[in-house]
């Protein structure tokens, strides 16, 4: 889905997306026999199901749990891609680590996850935003990273030498995402500050 330019700066309908560090990513999806299906944007509910789409109403379209969970996994995992959010619909978030628990995946991967991934004031319920930390190189060129900082991220970045080097989210930022998040009811415990 939507990167950003080569060179940086603003692109449309987007706040973010600037700095090479954020990737939009459709679901994995199935249709109504579990078969997958070519991803398209389409917003999910808390049971999975795709809102209908009026030229497509009778084609019932399934958020993947299983391959959603798989791709959330091999990101967390993955060192080398410095995930530091996944921005995604606090319902689908739900979705995924249910799947998890019910496969039997280890509790600290879960955790880990469930970490990762929240829902921001605008719940993103048709992609994930992929998020990434500052690499080392990204440092030296003048990038900082902003909160959260997890455990594992501090422990890398005391690595390289520059834990000291994040930036702050603004207070006021967060008091107005925080209520902006209390207002509406689709969001969860799990909110992005």
């Amino acid at each position: 889905n939507d990167l950003g330019l080569p060179e940086g700066g603003k692109i449309p309908h987007h706040q973010s997306h600037q700095a090479g560090r954020d990737v939009d990513l459709l679901f994995y999806m199935l249709d109504s026999r579990g078969r997958s299906i070519r991803s398209i944007a389409r917003r999910f509910n808390a049971e999975g199901l795709a809102t209908p789409v009026p030229a497509a109403a009778s084609k019932r379209v399934h958020f993947d749990g299983q391959r959603n969970w798989y791709l959330m996994k091999s990101l967390v995992l993955n060192d080398e891609a410095h995930l530091q959010r996944v921005f995604v619909a606090e319902r689908l978030r739900k979705l995924m680590l249910d799947w998890a628990i019910e496969a039997g995946e280890p509790a600290w991967m879960i955790e880990r996850a469930g970490e990762v991934m929240c829902q921001p004031g605008v719940p993103h319920d048709d992609h994930f935003h992929v998020r990434l930390f500052c690499t080392a190189e990204d440092y030296r060129q003048g990038c900082r990273d902003s909160w959260p900082i997890y455990p594992w991220r501090r422990t890398e970045l005391s690595r390289f030498g520059i834990l000291d080097a994040v930036t702050a989210p603004h207070p006021q930022r967060r008091r107005k995402r925080r209520a902006r998040a209390r207002r509406r009811p689709e969001i969860g415990r799990v909110w992005c500050p």
